[in-house]
């Protein structure tokens, strides 16, 4: 589908404009906030407290019955783009940042692949914090995000009851790619924004790391 969702919108609302900053007055009017690429989400006005989140990633066995094995990673960044640490199956802490399992067949219901982030606790000189899906040995296995059944990721609030903030359906953009940049945390001086990404290319989690 190619662009998150936030809540439940009323059919006479209309879809915002990509590029489009949201606060907390266009959503007590619309309700739903459908991201598409390049679009802005200020967290602060989803919750002026908002600290604790989680971002999830879920697929199923593709239509001919393999098992992808898909890999969600975070990539911080300091102020000058450069990278300071890689959160994956390898490595699954540092400040403020984890992830819990490393799912390898995307069996079972619901969220396979889960990070963790307290923004309160994310090291100072950490800028942006990059969020991705990967095929792990993807190309080696000719494996694509094209054929991966209902993958999604989608971002929760895990302060307030599991609250789902918005989700991003990967299904159906994947075409012959391995790997999705998806979306980012990025500090600002009021607080974190969280911007819509959707960038879909050829590569693995080493490679995302250097291309920076």
């Amino acid at each position: 589908m190619g662009f998150f969702d936030m809540f439940k919108h009323k059919e006479q609302d209309p879809v915002p404009t990509q590029s489009q900053n949201f606060n907390s007055t266009s959503q007590q009017s619309v309700g739903i906030l459908n991201l598409n690429k390049g679009d802005i989400l200020d967290l602060t006005k989803v919750d002026e407290y908002l600290n604790n989140v989680r971002v999830s990633a879920g697929w199923d066995v593709n239509a001919y019955g393999q098992d992808y094995d898909l890999d969600l990673c975070a990539i911080l960044l300091n102020e000058v783009n450069k990278v300071e640490y890689c959160v994956y199956y390898a490595d699954k802490r540092y400040k403020g940042i984890r992830l819990d399992k490393d799912n390898l067949t995307g069996e079972g219901e619901g969220d396979d692949e889960n990070i963790f982030v307290n923004l309160n606790k994310i090291p100072s000189s950490v800028s942006r914090i990059v969020f991705n899906v990967v095929i792990y040995r993807g190309a080696e296995k000719i494996q694509t995000l094209g054929n991966v059944k209902n993958a999604y990721v989608r971002l929760v609030d895990t302060e307030r009851g599991e609250k789902e903030i918005c989700r991003y359906s990967l299904s159906e953009d994947g075409g012959d790619n391995t790997a999705v940049e998806f979306a980012e945390l990025v500090r600002t001086e009021s607080g974190w924004q969280f911007h819509a990404i959707g960038n879909y290319m050829r590569a693995d989690i080493s490679s995302l790391c250097n291309q920076y």
